[in-house]
């Protein structure tokens, strides 16, 4: 008579220990991660430093467009006939209706600045599809 084998409980393995075993992988020199070479490394660098160079160009710029933004519209001559303005120019240009219209400039120049990306990203999705 052949041994019966044990009814399963909480303590039996699910998959048999033959099949849970996985032998080592050997590299192969095709397979194998190689390191990245020193022209690719460079590339890397530089599109890294100009990325970098770029957005704090932008950044940087961004003071001087608010600053003209607030001048702009602070000697707007019909703001200047509202009241609740006070008669300093800085005092003018903190206020809340010339802060929120710098900002909805700024949300319409945003708008206009990624209508062209976009604008290819749709292109290019249609041709991709069709």
């Amino acid at each position: 008579m052949q041994d019966a084998e044990p009814e399963p409980d909480e303590s039996t393995r699910l998959l048999n220990a033959e099949l849970t075993q996985v032998p080592p992988l050997s590299p192969s020199p095709s397979t194998s991660p190689s390191l990245l070479h020193s022209h690719e490394w460079r590339i890397i660098l530089i599109t890294t430093a100009v990325s970098v160079a770029l957005n704090i160009g932008n950044y940087i710029s961004w003071a001087a467009q608010t600053a003209l933004l607030q001048k702009i519209v602070c000697n707007n001559p019909y703001d200047l006939a509202q009241p609740g303005f006070g008669a300093d120019l800085v005092d003018r240009c903190k206020a809340e209706p010339v802060q929120s219209e710098i900002a909805y400039i700024n949300g319409w120049k945003d708008v206009f600045e990624i209508l062209p990306c976009k604008k290819v990203h749709l292109l290019g999705t249609y041709l991709l599809l069709s």
